[in-house]
């Protein structure tokens, strides 16, 4: 396999990592793992420090980073968390995804589990390669961004939101929307002058990965400098409900309703009220203008992933 990225070896004097824990992510206990990851780095003679407020994380980063002393932050919570810290730190500033949130999507795309050995050996390994981000209205994004139910339900769940998020906090807001949502229109221009066929729900995503591990964008790739958007083109419970099911059997793309594109700059408009979601969380109101930035992202990765995507030049 061609070689799609450079691979980086991270400084071995570097020895001070940043765990940076949004007290917010996840639906369970996570200060046990966390405690755990803290003891194995530890052992292993890293500086480490726990941390909750982004700016204190990113003032200390930078000064470590300068140095040469900062070895990586970790993001020790999920999509939302690692999408905060990548849009407020450096870019210089090499991340490690320690999946404690709900879905953790990036962190399935990168073969990350919760097990504090594996963080801990990634952090040693320090093996770390540069990957796409998109620009969602200013908005830096790791993995998804989306118009349509999908968003509806993203901004409806938060605006109620109190403390941790499992699977089933979705359901009231699901509910709801299926209720009340009007699925507006929504027309798409990518790069400059090319438009698609007008949509209902619009996915644009830097990995192939989605909830309930569904790949809607499936040839999206974070090495390739594009983002890559699936659309479908009708509204309703029961053609969703369709849509959902032909994309978990993996045969959506053979849909006549379904179109799929790459781009490197795009704009979203709707009829009516629409709305878009970047990482799990709540963008704001449409217009959307989403755009690539290429390696914009500095990650730590596993062997499992290095061996899947190929034999990597250091």
């Amino acid at each position: 396999m061609q070689n799609p990225f450079q691979l980086e070896i991270a400084d071995p004097n570097a020895r001070r990592v940043i765990i940076a824990a949004n007290p917010h992510s996840g639906a369970f206990d996570r200060r046990v793992l966390i405690e755990q990851l803290v003891e194995h780095l530890e052992a292993r003679d890293y500086e480490v420090e726990l941390m909750g407020d982004i700016d204190s994380i990113c003032q200390k980063a930078s000064l470590w980073q300068e140095s040469g002393a900062l070895r990586a932050v970790v993001a020790a919570g999920g999509d939302g968390t690692a999408a905060l810290l990548v849009n407020r730190l450096p870019a210089a500033v090499p991340l490690v995804i320690f999946p404690l949130g709900t879905a953790n999507l990036f962190a399935k795309y990168l073969k990350i589990g919760r097990q504090v050995k594996q963080i801990a050996e990634i952090i040693e390994a320090g093996q770390t390669v540069r990957l796409d981000a998109g620009l969602a209205n200013g908005q830096l994004f790791l993995v998804v961004a989306s118009c349509g139910f999908d968003a509806e339900v993203v901004r409806k769940l938060h605006k109620t939101r109190k403390g941790h998020i499992s699977y089933l906090s979705y359901l009231t807001p699901i509910l709801r929307a299926v209720w009340k949502y009007e699925y507006p229109k929504l027309s798409i221009t990518m790069d400059g002058d090319r438009r698609m066929e007008t949509a209902r729900w619009a996915f644009v995503q830097n990995v192939p990965r989605y909830a309930m591990n569904l790949s809607l964008a499936h040839r999206a790739s974070p090495f390739d400098g594009e983002l890559d958007i699936c659309t479908f083109r009708s509204g309703g419970l029961i053609t969703g409900l369709y849509y959902f099911l032909t994309s978990f059997f993996k045969v959506h793309h053979r849909m006549s309703v379904s179109r799929f594109a790459r781009f490197k700059s795009m704009t979203i408009t709707s009829e009516g009220a629409g709305h878009y979601q970047v990482d799990g969380d709540p963008g704001g109101q449409l217009p959307l203008t989403i755009e690539v930035v290429p390696q914009r992202l500095r990650v730590m990765v596993p062997k499992k992933w290095l061996k899947a995507h190929g034999d990597l030049q250091a």
